[in-house]
């Protein structure tokens, strides 16, 4: 399925069911809450861990993400199952949704000629100072209409807890290095702000900041998913960890100083998490290997079955469980599709 059939879908599907509100509470037990990290194409394995927590039982009352993880948990937010999740996102085509050029193979042969001459795509400007550099390679307007497309049921929500699972995305500003936790606005653009990875996507404008990827100041928000309200929070961890190997070249230096910033401010968050789940071996791959990404899921599904007798203890009744997913739910895909 390519993006823009998900898309005419996903505008077809919007129509027949009304958007919904958060899950009912139930004051008798703990609110729990999931942070998940950001972690490039490895945070499909978010998808494979909120499988298993459907499977064991185990509600969600708030959820927050960094990066693509922010990604992940606004779709669940906006009231897709695990199982919609991972038909949408491994029918995308991922290389093509994160370039603003259409594929070569689908240019005119003019075009494939001028692209050949002119491979480097730079957007420049000019003002009296000089030339003017883009802020980054991609614009990011593919991946930008695919959230919207994906979201579109909740379109009109902008109150982030009045999603049919309250959300939080997580980036940061640009010019203070601060956190900007975004919890009201366009869901898209939330996704797609927490998601701006410095020189590799333009920076979002939004409420006089602007913003790039979370991951810089708090890849992995377990404060933020505590001060929502939860009781209980379960990270997910899909970060790189520091590379011990030799840093040869341009490319390593700018991944190994991600990692060292992104560690660094995961480390206390973890810390303050009740349950941490590492999907194993997510670790070797790399931030844009989307084609590992059925790789990516059976490892959240096996890190989160690694940690399945500690899951238990806040998992509820199947009567109850069906209450609070039919309280969230805003549709099914069909099969085949």
């Amino acid at each position: 399925m390519k993006t823009s059939s998900v898309a005419i879908f996903l505008l077809a599907l919007a129509s027949l069911f009304p958007a919904p509100g958060p899950a009912a509470e139930d004051p008798g037990r703990p609110k729990i809450g999931l942070a998940l990290a950001g972690g490039g194409a490895k945070g499909v394995a978010h998808v494979g861990v909120l499988q298993v927590l459907e499977e064991l039982n185990v509600p969600i009352d708030y959820i927050a993400g960094t990066s693509m993880g922010a990604i992940i948990a606004g779709l669940y937010a906006s009231g897709l199952s695990p199982d919609e999740m991972e038909e949408v996102l491994l029918e995308i085509d991922w290389i093509d949704t994160l370039e603003d050029e259409t594929q070569r193979k689908d240019l005119a042969f003019r075009r494939k000629e001028e692209q050949r001459r002119y491979a480097m795509n730079l957007q420049l400007g000019i003002k009296k100072s000089g030339i003017v550099w883009p802020t980054g390679l991609k614009t990011g307007q593919k991946l930008y209409f695919m959230l919207q497309s994906l979201t579109l049921p909740v379109a009109d929500v902008e109150d982030f807890d009045r999603l049919p699972t309250p959300f939080r995305a997580v980036a940061t500003d640009i010019h203070t290095g601060e956190a900007v936790v975004l919890s009201h606005g366009n869901l898209a653009t939330a996704m797609r702000a927490s998601m701006a990875i410095p020189t590799v996507f333009t920076p979002v404008s939004l409420d006089g900041r602007l913003l790039v990827d979370g991951g810089l100041s708090n890849n992995v928000p377990v404060d933020v998913v505590s001060a929502m309200g939860a009781d209980v929070v379960i990270a997910v961890d899909v970060g790189a960890p520091l590379t011990d190997r030799q840093v040869e070249s341009m490319i390593q230096v700018y991944q190994q100083t991600m990692r060292f910033l992104t560690r660094r401010n995961m480390e206390p968050q973890l810390a303050a998490a009740d349950l941490v789940i590492t999907p194993p071996g997510v670790a070797q791959y790399g931030t844009l290997q989307f084609g590992a990404s059925k790789k990516f899921l059976a490892t959240g599904v096996e890190g989160a079955r690694e940690n399945e007798e500690a899951l238990r203890r806040w998992a509820v009744s199947p009567e109850e469980y069906q209450r609070h997913q039919e309280a969230r739910t805003v549709g099914t895909l069909p099969s085949g599709t």
